[in-house]
């Protein structure tokens, strides 16, 4: 982190501590075009409002507090999901700026920053990927993290399910299950909790987990059961599995944005019926 003042700091009155300032700094971890950002303010008496911003306006972000612990602050704001690649380090696909609204309380103790409030996605797209209308109601404290989401359209279906991180296990887990029939057209339905994943990490580029849905078709009373493990990191992602008497192994790309490295159905005789590369466009309904 490094910056510079841009405009002068006024100390209006000492006893009072009222100040006003502009200042300009860089996020290092952030690439060279994003990285210079701007935090602008004041603080009155026992009272203070902030906002940071980023030059590619993905990152901007409101600071208040109405008391005299400066620990203790609303949060409101945006950022880019992209983000977190940059700030955490990781290897995540490309959201193609896909932004995350926020809105919560910090608290910022002597080695953690506690949180608690809601996110909201109206979008993830990347590559093949493409669904949206998430909300997560969030807690951070010192034990971990637990968030309850909900994704509304979800093959115009809804799916909720929670996600947890432990700190003193050192791991976390997700499920999520779909609470509404989801509607995949030509009168193919997954009806309400067919759908069902989960998933266990140790890191964000290390986790594996399983997920089954069936499938039905009411007018030609066909139903296919779909079960599969899956194993990968922020770079493929490997998901093997069964429906019905059939069996199937998938490889998506990860590493930039999310695309199919592979695809192959073989049937109860283990004869290949499928085989589709990344030069093959992939056929069947979108998110």
């Amino acid at each position: 982190l490094s910056g510079e003042i841009i405009h002068n700091i006024y100390l209006d009155q000492l006893d009072n501590f009222d100040i006003a300032m502009s200042l300009k700094f860089d996020i290092e971890k952030l690439n060279k075009k994003t990285k210079t950002c701007f935090l602008d303010g004041s603080l009155i008496d026992n009272s203070g409002v902030f906002k940071i911003s980023s030059v590619d306006k993905l990152l901007d972000m409101n600071l208040k507090y109405r008391s005299s612990d400066l620990k203790k602050l609303e949060v409101d704001g945006k950022f880019g999901l992209n983000y977190i690649s940059s700030i955490l380090g990781i290897k995540i696909p490309d959201f193609e700026n896909n932004i995350c609204d926020f809105k919560g309380q910090l608290d910022l103790q002597d080695s953690d920053i506690l949180f608690s409030g809601d996110l909201n996605i109206n979008k993830i797209k990347s590559g093949i990927i493409e669904f949206g209308g998430i909300h997560a109601s969030v807690s951070k404290d010192k034990l971990g993290l637990n968030a309850n989401i909900s994704i509304d359209n979800f093959y115009g279906s809804k799916a909720t399910g929670v996600l947890i991180w432990d700190n003193l296990k050192n791991s976390g887990g997700l499920k999520v299950r779909n609470s509404l029939q989801a509607d995949l057209g030509s009168s193919w339905k997954i009806s309400p909790s067919d759908f069902y994943v989960e998933s266990d990490f140790k890191s964000l580029s290390n986790f594996n987990g399983f997920f089954k849905f069936k499938i039905s078709h009411p007018r030609i009373d066909q139903i296919y059961d779909i079960n599969a493990k899956f194993v990968g990191s922020f770079g493929q992602i490997g998901l093997s599995g069964n429906f019905n008497e059939s069996a199937f192994e998938l490889k998506l790309k990860t590493d930039d944005k999310i695309s199919l490295e592979s695809f192959e159905i073989k049937d109860s005789n283990k004869k290949v019926v499928l085989d589709m590369g990344s030069g093959k466009k992939i056929s069947g309904p979108n998110f």
